[in-house]
């Protein structure tokens, strides 16, 4: 982040230091309501209430709603506390609080034991691969399981309403329509986390990165955590090679200073800190964090005078391996959200023209005339990402742009049915 930016957190910026100084800073939950588990049976994308749940690395499902879903019958025995599910010829039984079920006169062992939650029984969604041969997938991005049958049949099932897939070719044209009338290049990528529907405007056009590559980072930095290879606490000396002007506040520190990664991780993220940013690259190394971000999908990573090139359509695959990230490891993933979700340069981007009390993870890049902003939006029932870059604009006109363009794409998700 530029200079430019540092004029809106004076005050911020000096309340850091002193909690920085007293060795204050601490990890909280994020407070956004993530996206529930959608099922696609048989091709219909299908939204359940009470919703499927995940529970340690398993997804768990209401057994009469997706039974249903898929043509079957279901009975409750409730002195026994059993329910049985029919679908055609085949057929499995289980019982609350047993993590064994008969299926086809055979005794299978279940992933956990099912269990009531809102009043129904939920067991693991494994159980209709082995008891009744669906195929089941997972897309953890969109929070999507899909279970095929042979049978294809598909009906509604008790709980079970159908989710409006977007059309976006509306929003599109309207987006493309107002950007051109806006001073600079620009690139957006929105999508749908309900459903996975996605839509990009030059989404693949390849833009300096700017602090936008802060978010991969340190997700890299809480992979390893998360491996065991790095411990969060370890403490790293800053060096003169560290230092680098711009956004943060370790650039007007002590050379010499030490801080945890942890700390460094969040002002990276809470503050842009350019320092911090350089502290932890050192530690994991710029090659092993290029190889992350490829593992990922990451198509435009390639550096030109010590810069990181990346695209809209990139940073999107980043957010959404943060969501996969956070399923499997909550605290951790919770952490990176929290610090995304309080940026001292509040309001301003992708939040900036939001009713108030909609919560958005984001981090935003600025680096002479280019302006980014990229992150989740929890809007309601249609959580969606958004990532916007822009170049050859200046500070005030992009960043309206910026807060215009996540007005329009809000407006447009919280209007599907």
């Amino acid at each position: 982040m530029q200079n430019i930016m540092v004029r809106k957190v004076l005050s911020t910026t000096i309340a850091a230091i002193v909690l920085l100084a007293a060795g204050m800073f601490s990890s909280f939950p994020a407070q956004a309501n993530y996206p529930n588990i959608s099922l696609s049976v048989n091709g219909q994308v299908t939204q359940f209430t009470p919703a499927p749940q995940v529970v340690g690395t398993y997804i768990t499902v209401p057994l009469r709603g997706v039974a249903e879903s898929l043509g079957g019958t279901v009975y409750w025995n409730a002195s026994a506390q059993t329910m049985t599910a029919v679908l055609g010829t085949q057929n499995a039984t289980v019982e609350v609080g047993n993590a064994w079920a008969a299926a086809n006169g055979s005794a299978v062992p279940l992933s956990l034991a099912p269990y009531y939650s809102g009043g129904r029984v939920f067991v693991p969604l494994t159980l209709f691969s082995r008891a009744f041969g669906v195929q089941v997938t997972w897309d953890g991005v969109d929070h999507i399981a899909s279970v095929v049958s042979d049978g294809q049949t598909r009906q509604g099932g008790t709980g079970a309403q159908s989710v409006t897939v977007p059309d976006y070719a509306n929003l599109q044209a309207g987006l493309q329509s107002y950007l051109s009338t806006r001073p600079g290049q620009w690139s957006v990528y929105v999508q749908d986390l309900s459903t996975g529907q996605s839509m990009g405007i030059d989404p693949d056009a390849a833009y300096d990165a700017a602090s936008t590559i802060k978010l991969p980072l340190i997700l890299y930095l809480y992979e390893q955590a998360a491996q065991g290879k790095v411990d969060l606490n370890t403490k790293v000396t800053y060096t003169q090679a560290d230092y680098e002007q711009g956004s943060g506040i370790l650039q007007a520190q002590p050379v010499g200073s030490q801080y945890t990664l942890r700390d460094l991780a969040r002002l990276a993220i809470e503050n842009s800190d350019n320092v911090a940013r350089n502290m932890i690259q050192d530690y994991v190394g710029y090659d092993n964090l290029i190889a992350f971000m490829q593992s990922l999908g990451g198509q435009v990573t390639y550096q030109v005078n010590g810069d990181t090139y990346t695209s809209a359509a990139d940073m999107a695959k980043y957010l959404g391996a943060l969501l996969v990230f956070r399923d499997q490891n909550p605290d951790l993933g919770n952490e990176i959200l929290y610090y995304m979700e309080h940026s001292v340069y509040d309001p301003s981007g992708l939040p900036q023209e939001l009713p108030s009390g909609v919560v958005v993870a984001h981090k935003m890049g600025a680096l002479n005339d280019k302006w980014h902003d990229v992150g989740i939006v929890f809007a309601g029932d249609r959580p969606y990402l958004i990532t916007v870059f822009s170049q050859n604009g200046w500070e005030d006109a992009s960043l309206q742009t910026i807060a215009d363009v996540s007005r329009i794409v809000y407006n447009y998700q919280t209007s599907l049915p």
